[in-house]
């Protein structure tokens, strides 16, 4: 599962402009480049850019606390099935921009960026609730490809852009998302030891992977 991910404002920003996104009115500057589960991130829902919690929070949940214990990751594998995904993968999709990702291995963070400045996450939402103020979201995961798979067991599902669009696309049909949900090709990655778990990442990273 992934529990850490990077997405830079400045670079985001970009990404949103280029989509012909609204960006919020929030001041990013009170929020951090770096989420974990619970955190507030920037998702793309249609043509905005909002501010939501990563943790997805169903209507009917009885906990505050449940997206970010039980539902900051959908496996692409039951998305469409699962009570807690299934009405959001219908109706509620979204993309999760981000920088970069890490999956943990051996006691070490590994950090994986993609070709271009932001990579876009399939993505699910829920409006808010009687335990959100505002949305919340997860990001789909998929089984990995060959160069994650040294890793971890587990990746995101990156989307190029046209596949963004489908996703987005509220007229899908649900064997056409589905299709989406496998891992992006190997030479989309990179990826650098970024530090020991538990320890805050620094900026002298030295190259463990190349592809």
């Amino acid at each position: 599962m992934c529990v850490r991910y990077l997405h830079q404002d400045e670079r985001v920003v970009r990404w949103a402009r280029n989509r012909q996104a609204q960006l919020p009115d929030e001041d990013w500057r009170r929020f951090d480049n770096e989420s974990f589960p619970g955190s507030i991130a920037p998702i793309l829902i249609d043509k905005q850019l909002v501010m939501a919690k990563w943790g997805l929070i169903p209507p009917w949940a009885q906990d505050e606390q449940f997206g970010k214990k039980n539902a900051y990751n959908a496996r692409a594998e039951t998305v469409a099935e699962k009570p807690t995904f299934a009405a959001a993968f219908r109706l509620r999709r979204c993309l999760v921009p981000a920088t970069a990702f890490f999956e943990r291995n051996s006691g070490r963070w590994i950090e994986f960026t993609g070709p271009d400045e932001v990579m876009a996450f399939a993505g699910l939402y829920e409006p808010p609730n009687h335990l959100s103020s505002g949305p919340s979201f997860a990001f789909v995961t998929t089984e990995p490809n060959d160069f994650v798979a040294e890793i971890h067991d587990r990746m995101p599902v990156i989307l190029s852009p046209e596949e963004g669009d489908m996703w987005m696309d509220q007229h899908a049909l649900a064997a056409d998302l589905r299709a989406l949900l496998t891992p992006c090709p190997v030479e989309w990655l990179t990826a650098v030891d970024a530090g020991p778990i538990g320890v805050k990442r620094n900026s002298g990273q030295d190259s463990l992977f190349e592809m």
